[in-house]
């Protein structure tokens, strides 16, 4: 029997996307303990209704350049997405309602061969063993934890989505992010004052407002 080869666990790291690097040894030691679940590429927290806020790291062609971000999904906005019970096993960033880039700083930022200078995407300088860019990542994300926190209340989100200087952008109208954020605690009045205010050619009009009066029934 041939003996198993032993492999060098720095051989591996250096194998490794460098990003992936950056994540084990600076966003983990964030995240986990201010209560996120790591799922590959993203970090999930979990509100006490089943909202959720989940940081997600989009990793480009380009070694060592990424964008990161987090969103907001009510479950709501999930129940909706997976009416037709399409097996879905869990949410997707796919499913926010709002969104939030975390900017690097310029020092860590990436430059454009063209165009502006720097970029909202972040590069990992590997001759410093991704030092300076984790560092920074780490620092960036430290100081929006509050923020996410504060976003697994729904009458937060609204709020932060309608400031401009708050850096939370909309995903989708304002009349359709009201509906999902405020439709568990209306009644059945409440409801219909809030689908009234739906533009007439909101795409699945008319689904939407199906599910929508069948979701506040069944809870009412």
């Amino acid at each position: 029997m041939i003996a198993a080869q032993m492999v060098d666990p720095m051989w591996e790291e250096q194998m490794a996307n460098p990003v992936d690097t950056v994540i084990g040894r600076y966003v983990t030691p964030v995240m986990k303990p201010a209560g996120f679940r790591k799922k590959g590429r993203s970090y999930r927290l979990t509100g006490d209704n089943g909202d959720l806020i989940i940081v997600e790291f989009d990793v480009r062609s380009e070694p060592g350049v990424f964008a990161v971000d987090f969103v907001m999904v009510p479950l709501s906005r999930w129940d909706w997405l997976n009416r037709n019970d399409l097996g879905l096993s869990a949410p997707g960033a796919g499913a926010g309602v709002v969104r939030c880039d975390i900017v690097p700083p310029q020092h860590v930022a990436h430059r454009f061969r063209a165009g502006p200078p720097f970029s909202y995407r972040w590069v990992v300088d590997q001759a410093d063993e991704g030092t300076r860019c984790g560092t920074a990542l780490a620092d960036a994300l430290k100081d929006r934890l509050p923020l996410m926190r504060q976003l697994l209340d729904r009458e937060t989100v609204l709020r932060e989505a309608s400031d401009p200087d708050s850096g939370i952008r909309r995903l989708m109208s304002k009349e359709l992010l009201t509906l999902f954020l405020r439709i568990d605690a209306v009644d059945a009045t409440g409801l219909e004052d809030l689908l009234a205010r739906l533009e007439p050619d909101q795409p699945n009009r008319e689904s939407i407002v199906d599910w929508a009066r069948t979701r506040v029934a069944e809870r009412t």
